[in-house]
């Protein structure tokens, strides 16, 4: 995949015993690819049978639905030196909390939803289980921050915008973070 590429992602629980298998597709390039969620332990399912609110894993502060797209705030990336580390607004070795670098990221767009059978999602949102100023200004779970005020290098929370109705059914939220 490359920036600006327009992939389809499918999710779905192969025959008994593999586990939920993920099929990326890149329509620009026309590469695909499948990874089936198993491990030594075995099959990876999914936890609940309906996608609904509330149906979530108890192991984040937002009561999200099962199947989630998450942009992670807050941690480096494992590809880079500190790899995988928790941080907090204002230090400055964490991309998370400048915006001169995640808006040099190109827009990701989710245009559509489609669910089993064919039909789209008539709603679907997103949602930040912390954040903003209360964040970076260290008056939320994270503690205190290096930002004695918002805005500024490593003192802005990742933000995003909803663009115009793409279809009947559901806006196109653009993600910055």
């Amino acid at each position: 995949m490359n920036a600006g590429d327009t992939v389809k992602i499918h999710f779905y629980v192969g025959a008994p015993g593999p586990g939920w298998n993920v099929n990326v597709d890149d329509v620009t390039t026309r590469q695909s690819g499948t990874i089936t969620l198993n491990s030594k332990y075995g099959p990876m399912l999914p936890a609940f049978d309906n996608q609904q609110i509330g149906n979530a894993l108890g192991w984040g502060l937002v009561d999200d639905t099962p199947n989630s797209f998450v942009w992670e705030i807050g941690h480096t990336s494992p590809y880079t030196k500190p790899a995988d580390k928790f941080c907090v607004p204002g230090q400055t070795f964490c991309d998370s909390f400048d915006q001169a670098h995640w808006l040099g990221f190109s827009p990701l767009q989710i245009k559509s939803v489609t669910l089993a059978g064919g039909s789209t999602a008539s709603e679907w949102a997103v949602v930040s289980d912390t954040g903003g100023k209360a964040e970076v200004l260290g008056n939320s779970f994270v503690g205190p921050t290096d930002c004695s005020s918002y805005g500024g290098p490593f003192c802005t929370y990742p933000w995003f915008t909803f663009n115009e109705r793409t279809t009947r059914s559901a806006t196109a939220p653009t993600i910055r973070g």
